[in-house]
């Protein structure tokens, strides 16, 4: 393990049931590693030390194809660590995820979407994106819950927090206004409860 991991990053890899090497048949698409690295102004100058780490390469990774999902967790802690804050980082994310809203791909689904429809069909666009980690949708009036589920210590607390922050800026492109987002995160589950106005 690198010298240069920060505390966030060397505890998930510690998490882990056999390391980097857990959970192999977990995927995300590489749009969202490249989506962190266009995104973060400190993202670039950690790229040596996940290379290091892991031998992914971010700069040579495409679009569509399929990176270890314990690899982008890893990435995104990274960036955690190097702003020093959860809070900082989950704002980053959060700007991140708005930024990529706002393109005119995602602005055409979300504005002419409701709230809870983007949450019903949450399920089939998460599956473009994640493999070997389900997410179900489920909204009635003006709440929602969406239940993540996936191998153990895949996604630790704070990632299950900024994948809320994604479901919650949609539910806000779409033109709900926020009133209750409750997150839990357990070793195998995150759950996210909604409600919007």
């Amino acid at each position: 393990m690198s010298e240069h991991l920060g505390r966030r990053a060397e505890q998930y890899v510690e998490s882990l049931p056999m390391g980097l090497k857990s959970h192999a048949n977990c995927k995300t698409k590489g749009s969202i590693l490249q989506t962190y690295v266009d995104c973060h102004p400190v993202a670039k100058s950690l790229l040596p030390t996940l290379q290091e780490v892991t031998g992914l390469d971010a700069r040579d990774v495409l679009p569509n194809a399929w990176v270890q999902t314990v690899h982008v967790n890893l990435f995104e802690l990274m960036i955690a660590d190097a702003l020093d804050s959860d809070e900082a980082f989950l704002l980053a994310a959060r700007r991140s995820n708005e930024k990529l809203l706002s393109t005119r791909t995602y602005r055409a689904i979300v504005f002419v979407a409701s709230p809870a429809f983007l949450i019903r069909t949450a399920t089939a666009r998460w599956s473009h994106f994640h493999r070997g980690a389900p997410l179900v949708g489920r909204a009635s009036g003006n709440t929602a819950r969406l239940t993540l589920g996936f191998p153990s210590h895949l996604h630790p607390p704070l990632i299950v927090r900024e994948k809320a922050n994604v479901f919650a800026v949609a539910v806000e492109a779409a033109g709900g206004r926020l009133t209750r987002l409750e997150v839990t995160a357990e070793p195998t589950e995150g759950r996210v409860d909604m409600e919007w106005e």
